[in-house]
């Protein structure tokens, strides 16, 4: 209940156009609760940053950055897990990363 709050409230800050910090920080709010929830919360995570990258295409590049910062967070965020997290959470992340790695190119 926490995590769809939290990213309500995100959401709303960035169709507002607030200004980037708030939304930002509640990005790296967002991945922390992945990263510590385990792979189900991380892919979920993920999926909402793929999502904000295809929409980017009809509501603005802003979505595009946002998306970008999402997927850089988790990555962050699973870093500084302990061992045994961070290994439970590395499968779930590389399913990711050729999605990734086309929304980059």
């Amino acid at each position: 209940q926490l995590t769809g709050a939290v990213s309500s409230k995100m959401n709303a800050l960035i169709q507002a156009g607030t200004n980037s910090l708030v939304p930002q920080r509640l990005a790296l709010v967002l991945a922390c609760m992945a990263a510590q929830s385990g792979p189900e919360a991380a892919k979920a995570y993920v999926d909402q940053a793929f999502d904000m990258a295809a929409a980017a295409t009809t509501q603005g590049p802003q979505l595009l950055q946002y998306a970008l910062q999402f997927l850089t967070s988790i990555a962050e965020e699973g870093d500084q897990l302990d061992r045994g997290r961070r290994q439970a959470l590395l499968p779930a992340l590389l399913k990711q990363l050729q999605r990734t790695v086309l929304l980059v190119q």
